[in-house]
């Protein structure tokens, strides 16, 4: 959300490409990990948002 705040778009877009990316592997580690249902649950919504982040940014 503070994402918002920042002034730069370049920046802005960085961080929030980031952030999600850090959610994307986080979910893949955890469903190698502990249950793979957090494929889906956590990685899933995170790739999709970070696919309209940059589809929406141009």
């Amino acid at each position: 959300i503070w994402t918002f705040f920042i002034a730069d778009e370049k920046t802005r877009k960085a961080v929030r490409t980031f952030f999600l990316a850090s959610i994307i592997v986080a979910g893949i580690f955890g469903a190698f990990t502990a249950k793979f249902s957090i494929l889906y649950i956590q990685a899933l919504p995170a790739l999709l948002a970070l696919i309209a982040v940059r589809k929406c940014s141009r």
